[in-house]
């Protein structure tokens, strides 16, 4: 049998994706028959969607182009010279915006995106600090905001506390991608965590014998357990943000046999120069938020909201960088927003 499905509204319902079930099942339907996906978009915009379709027909823009079997893309009939002449006179002479697309490139003006919802945007979001401040939740009307924007643009998650230790803030949110650990480690959109980069092994057994010989407090994060030894919590205050929905175990610290993230808790003046610091944060050498974000997405324009020094480079090569709080260390941020604030700046631009 042929079976021909449009995309946007049949099989798409968040313009972006289609579902992993949905997948699955037209995978295993095509073993047996024969698969067509026809639609409104050009051919380059149905691929992101479809990669699990390499070779079907896909028929786009309304019939005007299809990729063949053999991969290739083909117009079928464009609009006439004439006719195009005739559109770009009433584009001018209206002042209209528009989409104009070619068998591969386009030309857009879009002067209106809350009204128009077609430009797909990346934010991405730092927790404690930025969107959570109590370290243990977001507010309700918070997510509420963060799940209206997510509707027409990609959501995506960064921040020093490990995967296991995201999840329970982020359970709105089981698709996103994560960036755990100040992008050590990250949980992919098919919702598998990833060990980006551990610290090396020749570091972490320098790391333990400081802890050794100075007697240190710490946590140290593998890819799931942890090792825990916090014996000020009056001054460290992580406890009850550790494994808050108890899915991983507290081993001793020669269990650990790749550790993504390394906490010096409490540490003396002698360890550092600031007394009243509270931990030191330790990961493997060149790797934060940002080196790991453009490991998924390379070159892609993102706009990042942070509070912290691990933000700097993050919100540095953001399109559009806002910093919550008065870190003055993110001076440089193009928006400064405190923690009543960003609510509303929320609620303006979803």
């Amino acid at each position: 049998m042929i079976f021909v499905f449009d995309l946007d509204g049949t099989i798409s319902f968040d313009g972006k994706s289609i579902s992993l079930e949905l997948l699955e099942s037209l995978t295993e339907l095509s073993l047996k028959n024969q698969l067509i996906f026809a639609s409104a978009r050009p051919i380059r915009d149905m691929l992101p969607l479809l990669s699990a379709f390499p070779k079907e027909l896909l028929i786009g823009g309304n019939g005007s182009i299809a990729r063949n079997k053999q991969q290739q893309i083909e117009i079928v009939q464009p609009i006439s010279a004439h006719d195009f002449l005739l559109i770009k006179k009433i584009i001018t002479d209206q002042d209209l915006d528009y989409l104009v697309d070619s068998d591969w490139n386009y030309a857009l003006l879009n002067r209106d995106e809350e009204r128009a919802q077609i430009n797909d945007k990346i934010f991405v979001f730092d927790l404690d600090g930025t969107i959570s401040f109590d370290g243990k939740s977001i507010s309700l009307e918070l997510l509420e905001s963060l799940t209206e924007l997510s509707l027409k643009n990609q959501l995506i998650f960064a921040s020093a506390r490990p995967i296991r230790d995201m999840l329970p803030l982020l359970s709105a949110f089981p698709k996103e991608l994560l960036i755990g650990g100040n992008g050590s480690i990250a949980r992919n959109k098919q919702q598998q965590i990833e060990i980006v980069q551990p610290i090396s092994a020749h570091d972490f057994l320098l790391i333990k014998k400081i802890i050794t010989d100075q007697d240190l407090d710490y946590l140290v994060d593998s890819d799931w357990n942890y090792a825990l030894l916090n014996r000020d919590e009056e001054r460290a205050q992580i406890n009850d943000k550790i494994d808050q929905c108890h899915l991983a175990k507290n081993v001793s610290l020669s269990e650990i046999d790749r550790a993504i993230k390394c906490n010096l808790l409490n540490p003396q003046s002698e360890i550092i120069l600031h007394e009243e610091a509270k931990s030191i944060d330790l990961t493997a050498k060149g790797v934060n938020k940002y080196t790991t974000l453009r490991q998924y997405f390379p070159k892609e324009e993102y706009i990042a909201f942070g509070n912290d020094d691990n933000d700097i480079q993050l919100l540095r090569h953001a399109e559009l960088s806002i910093a919550v709080g008065s870190n003055q260390a993110l001076d440089f941020a193009d928006i400064h927003l405190n923690e009543k604030e960003i609510l509303r700046y929320l609620e303006k631009i979803k």
